[in-house]
């Protein structure tokens, strides 16, 4: 029924804004501040929306930094340092944070029209909120 239809959509909106938002913190974080190591995503050599939209927007000596970084095997805090500057001069950061909050806008209107008990409902909505406060903070 379209309520079902509304809450998986709910549910894969949220999921898509939540997994940017954590590949945002594991690049842009301190371990202390999230609670897991750094790095994490880079030394996996992870393909996250991060790293494809730098990939897609650098060009010559920046884009072939960025493959080297990928292509190590052992990466250093040095190399983190200089993944954050290519993210940055890609923009892919922005591209990430502009694409969280729509996913979150898009996740706070699908919540406002399910039917369902006003406590439940507030709890989405403020753990939409949270997310979203929290990518903000990410932007600046």
């Amino acid at each position: 029924d379209q309520e079902k239809k509304k809450l998986l959509k709910l549910g894969i909106t949220l999921g898509q804004g939540f997994q940017i938002h954590d590949d945002l913190l594991d690049v842009f974080s301190t371990s202390k501040e999230i609670g897991k190591p750094i790095l994490s995503d880079l030394n996996e050599s992870k393909k996250t929306l991060l790293v494809v939209k730098a990939y897609q927007s650098l060009r010559g000596k920046d884009k072939k930094e960025l493959k080297k970084i990928l292509r190590k095997n052992i990466k250093t805090y040095g190399d983190l340092q200089r993944f954050r500057k290519l993210i940055k001069i890609g923009r892919s950061d922005k591209y990430c944070v502009d694409k969280t909050l729509a996913l979150l806008d898009e996740a706070r209107a699908i919540c406002s029209s399910l039917r369902m008990r006003s406590k439940s409902k507030k709890a989405l909505m403020d753990f939409i909120q949270t997310m979203s406060i929290k990518t903000e903070i990410l932007a600046h």
